[in-house]
């Protein structure tokens, strides 16, 4: 494995205007030459949640070694929080996948599968990249090409997709610095469109920070555009959950009340990827 880490804003000349992220820790499997290997990866873009005041290492680094281990190049953003503003995360999200796709050929990369996954605001930012990729605010900062930066698919994982859905955190007010005029720049399902790529989302019915609806708003809107899409309901289980499992909580910690099974959802999200044909090329 190669791990090392970018520095986003550097690699693509744009000023970083007192911005504290825009940094992509890179998981790269490697080709052994006495295997006579020759394989392309899919890769994954990890985005942490934390409200978009924080970035959590929870949701980062269990999550892209875990996808690593089923055979993914890994990628986590560690992007802007307050008191940086809309569309600075955007843009630096871009700016990742565009990286991913421009180093494909030295890194292992098979570029026409790159998804990227996010959780609770980073699963808003994940949704911002799925339909918002062709935004022209984003070419306000970098030069991008919507190919570049349109995921292969997307994994939203308890995701913020609506200011108007429960929700608590002041994921939105983070975001737009209270300036309700950026709300419907942002609100996800209602930016979704027939080039939305495919989406696998999860959730927990009685999620106390992020509503389901969220979840379910984002189906619907899929649904109605037409986007293929996968949705798994979990009766119950706190937000926040991760991997749901040992790897981001100590014994004393687990949480409780969860329904059995939840930690599935990542094999279940890697199944579905696959038969959006992810998976090493030779």
């Amino acid at each position: 494995m190669k791990y090392f880490t970018v520095d986003l804003y550097d690699y693509f000349g744009v000023e970083r205007n007192g911005n504290a992220g825009g940094s992509l820790r890179v998981y790269l499997h490697e080709n052994y030459s006495e295997l006579n290997m020759n394989r392309r990866y899919p890769a994954m873009l990890v985005l942490p949640g934390g409200g978009y005041a924080m970035v959590s290492e929870r949701e980062a680094a269990p999550i892209a070694e875990r996808y690593f281990s089923y055979g993914y190049n890994a990628f986590i953003l560690t992007y802007s929080v307050v008191p940086s503003r809309y569309p600075t995360q955007l843009v630096e999200a871009a700016m990742a996948m565009a990286y991913i796709r421009r180093n494909a050929t030295s890194h292992f990369t098979d570029a026409d599968h790159v998804a990227a996954i996010g959780f609770s605001a980073g699963g808003h930012l994940c949704g911002s990249l799925a339909t918002m990729f062709a935004d022209e605010v984003i070419g306000q900062y970098v030069d991008l090409s919507a190919e570049e930066i349109r995921p292969s698919a997307a994994v939203l994982s308890y995701a913020v997709i609506n200011p108007q859905e429960g929700l608590s955190g002041g994921t939105f007010s983070n975001l737009c610095g209270g300036n309700d005029e950026i709300l419907p720049l942002v609100t996800i399902d209602e930016r979704v469109t027939e080039n939305t790529p495919p989406l696998f989302i999860w959730h927990t019915f009685n999620d106390g920070c992020v509503d389901v609806s969220n979840a379910i708003k984002i189906a619907a809107a899929a649904r109605a555009n037409n986007v293929p899409f996968a949705m798994h309901i979990f009766g119950s289980g706190q937000h926040g959950l991760s991997t749901a499992d040992g790897d981001v909580y100590s014994t004393a910690a687990m949480p409780q009340n969860v329904s059995k099974g939840v930690e599935n959802w990542l094999k279940m999200s890697i199944d579905w990827l696959a038969e959006n044909g992810f998976g090493y090329k030779e």
